[in-house]
């Protein structure tokens, strides 16, 4: 996402291309996510398609997503020529907070579920040996 945003602030241009990294950083997002919930992603680049496949494991971080048409058609623009056009200013500041939006929601998703169950609170005091005293 860092190239996307570099190439939309600084070559708009060339924002085509920051339309197909905006679009692979999501399918990887999308794909890390289904990876972590021990589920085998498909070999697609369809973000809908993956989208749903999240939905089935978690709706509310689907419904969180939201929809990611605007990205599918810079799946393959950057790879290959197309018809695809380059997105206007607006259009790619756009792309770039919905990839935004799925990395927010998915890393939160990575970090709860690599959090330890018995995390302790920095505000509870510790007994000698570094360990929350119990509720007596």
């Amino acid at each position: 996402m860092r190239v996307a945003r570099i190439v939309i602030d600084q070559a708009p241009g060339a924002s085509r291309s920051a339309g197909f990294h905006l679009q692979q950083a999501t399918e990887k997002y999308l794909n890390a996510f289904l990876t972590l919930s021990a589920s085998q992603p498909p070999f697609i680049h369809d973000l809908e398609e993956l989208r749903a496949l999240v939905g089935e494991i978690a709706p509310d971080l689907a419904d969180d997503i939201g929809a990611l048409s605007g990205l599918n058609p810079f799946a393959v623009a950057g790879r290959y020529p197309t018809s695809v056009l380059a997105p206007g200013a607006q259009q790619a500041a756009a792309l770039l907070h919905t990839a935004e939006r799925v990395r927010a929601a998915v890393m939160a998703r990575i970090d709860a579920a690599f959090e330890p169950a018995d995390a302790h609170d920095p505000s509870e005091p510790d007994d000698e040996c570094g360990r929350p005293e119990p509720d007596v």
